[in-house]
């Protein structure tokens, strides 16, 4: 009776856990403007109720999606059907002369869970989406239950602990009467040094002298934070006429291949980045912090409702011993500090090029 009643519980068990995969068969008929693959590719995210999501990548797998036909892609997720709330769309194309746009003129997704099918979506049109540059996000929603508000997620990073106690106030002779401000990058660069080096930060409050160990350091970081990006603020910086202001903004806003969801990789694998952050007209290289967290709230990351629910938790060297909060300000079209509004940016880009050294200077 005990093995009958074991194997019973086993089969229920499987049972249930079956019930909990869903296939998803989803149907997507190109329209006049091609999906062009290579470096431009479409990705898929699958939209849960209860706010999280489920990702696949290059879904056409690098090649051309040709005009006006259909293609079909399947994947299974570990959610029953009722916990599906829709899916994104997203293309890895860059805006600008070179960038690729894709029309989608059908879509149709059809559930598999225990045997039985449902269609969950069917839509057509001419053209029902239309990727580009500025908008490379597309939600498909088909439930009705309202988004939850995701928690905030930190990593390990205090800037009252790992951030320099001194303020960026620096000011740099380059040569005769030719001074610059500011190290931003290089205080940036070198608390993250202290960080992955697990080495105790330097705990003087008062700005290191020209000539000292600790200045050379932080500059020779700074040297090296924009010297890795110059292509990123070289973008940033030819383009600050306004006319892509609008793209510069969504791209901050973009989950999956967006600046967003660069920023969410990082911060989601525990690993504080630092950021760059472009002026809205003055100066070449505007501001470095370092971001030490995030909350979406109700965003789901598709340039749709409640972005201004979007918190980016920074240290900014500007500001010892705080962490502050970057929020995007959809009417101004930039990305300001919360708890220091006069201080806002045209957008931000994530450091991927970072790259740990190991201090020299002691505490």
């Amino acid at each position: 009776m005990t093995r009958i009643l074991v194997s019973l519980a086993l089969l229920l068990l499987s049972g249930a856990i079956m019930a909990q995969s869903t296939t998803l068969d989803i149907t997507i008929t190109t329209g006049g403007d091609d999906l062009r693959g290579g470096n431009d590719n479409a990705n898929l995210v699958v939209l849960f109720a209860d706010g999280q999501q489920q990702y696949f990548r290059n879904i056409n797998q690098g090649g051309r999606w040709k005009d006006h036909t259909p293609y079909s892609v399947r994947y299974t997720v570990n959610k029953a059907i009722a916990a599906l709330r829709g899916i994104r769309l997203e293309t890895t194309a860059s805006g600008g002369f070179n960038g690729d746009n894709w029309n989608v003129n059908g879509l149709k997704v059809v559930a598999t869970s225990g045997g039985r099918s449902q269609v969950l979506l069917s839509k057509s049109g001419n053209y029902l989406a239309r990727f580009t540059g500025d908008n490379r996000v597309e939600d498909f929603i088909w439930g009705s239950v309202a988004p939850v508000s995701a928690p905030a997620k930190y990593t390990n990073f205090n800037p009252a602990v790992h951030g320099f106690k001194f303020s960026n106030s620096f000011t740099n002779v380059i040569i005769g009467d030719i001074k610059t401000k500011g190290l931003c990058g290089g205080m940036s660069y070198s608390a993250l040094d202290y960080y992955y080096g697990r080495q105790d930060i330097p705990t003087q409050t008062t700005q290191p002298a020209e000539g000292t160990p600790l200045r050379k350091y932080i500059y020779d970081r700074q040297v090296n934070s924009l010297a890795d990006n110059a292509d990123k603020w070289a973008e940033l910086i030819g383009t600050n006429f306004g006319n892509r202001d609008q793209e510069f903004f969504n791209w901050g806003l973009q989950a999956g291949s967006g600046r967003l969801g660069e920023l969410m990789r990082n911060i989601d694998q525990g690993r504080p980045c630092p950021l760059g952050l472009q002026t809205t007209g003055q100066g070449p290289f505007s501001h470095q912090v370092v971001a030490v967290g995030y909350k979406l709230g109700r965003y789901q990351g598709d340039l749709g409702a409640y972005q201004t629910d979007v918190e980016i938790y920074i240290y900014d060297p500007n500001y010892p011993n705080q962490r502050l909060t970057l929020v995007p300000d959809p009417a101004g079209r930039c990305y300001r500090i919360k708890e220091k509004p006069q201080n806002y940016w045209r957008t931000y880009f994530v450091d991927q090029r970072y790259r740990a050294a190991r201090p020299t200077v002691a505490r």
